[in-house]
């Protein structure tokens, strides 16, 4: 046996042993790994977690709110305390609706300290979670975006992502005065997960409101009287604006497509979010025969006096322009020609301008085709007008008559607000308030006197009378003006004999414009296809709900 003091020798040396193991240990751990774990520490006490600012809201000209930000939560987790047999994030997805992948991928891109699993969850799910009292489970404040008006209006406002930015509409083209500015909070948890401590680093600030020149009942009524031309005709498409004449501030903007459900709803596909006023190009046909006469007048070539002695048909260069229905030759006006939409008639003194278009591209371009309106919505179509040096020997036959370039419904609204207003020509505008305050209405410029818009109104009166194109379509009380248009549409670059744009464009009172209202309808497929049985009548349930809702008296 060994002696005791062998013994206690041999037990001394294991102490002194482990004793140096230990500190070989731990000066390695504070030396070579200090520097890491403390880090890892910190990461796991420490953390800097976002809070979204909430948007701001966007109402309506009368203060009705069209979208809101609601608060909510964003759900977070301290991945390093999670459960390792993983029931706690099946618990967490079954709460959430999700799958148990979605969570673990959003602890893989967060950190030791902090992954975000859920934004956006209402109130109601976050409680639900808070209540399972999941050691390193929190929240943090939210905001989800709410169109409390549905679909009312939903091409105009856009729409946001997953991350609360706009992506579309207005959301879009005012994500930075909407957006408002994050914040961040730093939370301090204890060894087991527990919050000790929050720090507001930055406080998160709401953005800005956004007061809009729509009226949500105007919009309401655009869009039933849009949904009732897509039963009936069944188009691939339809939009409707409603201008003020004085001013061109948008009181409705809306659009209609195929993918709109049966109670007139507007589905989540990129199609059915389509703003048609801004984005759709179309050859105006019939309704551009005012710009041509307009200019016309300006240029003191014709009067609504001025006689023609019209054949039935007119050759310019390789072609040969007849009238939508035969007729023998004729004298008629410059307002005959208007009120019965004659085709020869518009040829012929769009031909006075000048055969080489110099003159009519002059007119064209002032009245602002070609060029963006500046409306503040992104993505708008510029259309499409060619050059005088491209013109060919037919062009002149087209042009003057609403074929060869292209339009959006807007371009065309602006341009009869012109005629309607006097004869200044001014930016279409959408927003009344935004986050620098009143926002100032457009000047504007005059295209033409306000003798040739007054003039240009007493003829565009007779489209409603006998014999006009649109003779059918009466407002009891108040005088119309304005004109049709049924313009083949161009398919594998031919004029197509089956499809069609019927639109129809005016003001009311004819006397003293107050609104302009414009309907295009994209190939109506049943029924009539003719502006002035397809679009013209939707123009007067337009008109006749507008001017008694704005308190403009009849007479």
């Amino acid at each position: 046996m060994l002696g005791l003091d062998r013994r206690i020798g041999l037990l001394f040396g294991g102490f002194v042993l482990v004793f140096a193991v230990a500190l070989l240990r731990a000066s390695y751990i504070q030396v070579v790994r200090g520097s890491a774990l403390s880090e890892q520490a910190a990461n796991q006490q420490l953390a800097e977690i976002p809070v979204p600012a909430r948007r701001g809201a966007i109402v309506d000209r009368n203060g009705h709110t069209l979208a809101v930000s609601q608060e909510s939560k964003t759900i977070y987790l301290t991945p390093y305390q999670l459960n390792s047999d993983g029931k706690q994030v099946e618990v967490l997805a079954r709460i959430l609706d999700q799958d148990p992948s979605q969570i673990l991928d959003a602890i893989s891109a967060g950190t030791p300290g902090y992954a975000a699993i859920a934004h956006e969850v209402d109130l109601r799910t976050a409680k639900r979670i808070e209540a399972l009292d999941y050691e390193g489970v929190g929240s943090t404040p939210d905001s989800h975006r709410y169109y409390l008006q549905g679909a009312l209006a939903s091409q105009v406002l856009g729409i946001v992502n997953g991350e609360d930015q706009g992506v579309a509409g207005l959301e879009a083209s005012y994500d930075d005065q909407l957006a408002g500015s994050a914040g961040e909070v730093e939370v301090t948890n204890d060894a087991i997960g527990r919050t000790v401590k929050r720090n507001v680093l930055t406080e998160a600030t709401t953005g800005a409101r956004l007061k809009l020149t729509i009226d949500s009942d105007i919009q309401q009524r655009a869009e039933e009287v849009l949904a009732g031309i897509g039963a009936t005709y069944l188009p691939t498409g339809a939009s409707a604006i409603v201008m003020d004449a004085r001013n061109s501030e948008v009181l409705a903007m809306a659009s209609w497509s195929p993918e709109a459900s049966a109670d007139g709803s507007e589905g989540d596909s990129w199609e059915s979010m389509q703003n048609l006023a801004t984005s759709s190009i179309y050859e105006p046909g019939s309704t551009f025969k005012s710009f041509t006469v307009a200019a016309a007048m300006q240029e003191g070539l014709v009067t609504p006096e001025t006689s023609f002695n019209l054949a039935p048909s007119i050759v310019v260069g390789d072609r040969t322009i007849e009238e939508s229905h035969a007729r023998e030759s004729a004298t008629l006006t410059t307002a005959d020609i208007l009120r019965t939409s004659s085709n020869v008639g518009a040829v012929t003194i769009g031909l006075m301008l000048g055969s080489d278009g110099v003159t009519f591209d002059k007119w064209v371009r002032r009245f602002g085709f070609g060029t963006a309106t500046g409306v503040e919505l992104p993505g708008e179509e510029t259309g499409l007008v060619i050059a005088p040096e491209d013109y060919s020997g037919s062009t002149m036959g087209n042009l003057p008559i609403g074929q060869g370039l292209a339009v959006t419904p807007l371009q065309m609204a602006r341009g009869y607000a012109a005629i309607a207003n006097g004869g200044i020509l001014r930016r279409p505008q959408l927003v009344l308030r935004d986050a620098s305050g009143r926002v100032a209405a457009d000047d504007g410029k005059r295209v033409i006197s306000r003798q040739t818009s007054s003039e240009m109104a007493k003829m565009l009166e007779g489209v409603f009378e006998e014999g006009g194109t649109a003779a059918g379509v009466t407002v009891p009380g108040y005088t119309l003006a304005g004109k049709t248009g049924t313009a083949q549409k161009v398919v594998n670059g031919v004029y197509s004999e089956t499809e069609y744009v019927a639109s129809f464009i005016g003001f009311a009172p004819a006397n003293d414009p107050r609104i302009v209202v414009s309907v295009v309808v994209d190939d109506p497929s049943v029924g009539s296809y003719y502006g002035g049985t397809v679009a013209a009548p939707a123009f007067g349930e337009l008109v006749g709900f507008t001017l008694p809702y704005l308190g403009v008296r009849s007479g």
